[in-house]
């Protein structure tokens, strides 16, 4: 498990421990799991797919950054992003 932080100009969207998110890149879709090599990557609006232990919620997220840090957590800037149901 690893720490995901979803942050837009109006505040914190998300924070949680997650198992993997997978998320609509400029280059194609990917999957981000625990231990992850460091990254960044440019997002292209999409779903974000967020697998916690308690199951699988999506964000509708806008254009921004998703990094993977040399601490394996994960960061992601964006626009917007709205919870999804």
């Amino acid at each position: 498990m690893f720490k995901l932080s979803v942050i837009t100009p109006t505040g914190q969207v998300f924070e949680g421990d997650v198992h993997s998110v997978a998320a609509s890149g400029l280059e194609g879709g990917f999957e981000v799991y625990g231990g992850h090599t460091p990254m960044v990557a440019a997002l292209k609006p999409g779903q974000f797919a967020i697998r916690t232990a308690s199951g699988v919620s999506t964000l509708a997220v806008s254009d921004g950054i998703l990094e993977v840090g040399v601490d394996h957590n994960v960061l992601v800037l964006a626009d917007k992003a709205v919870a999804g149901k």
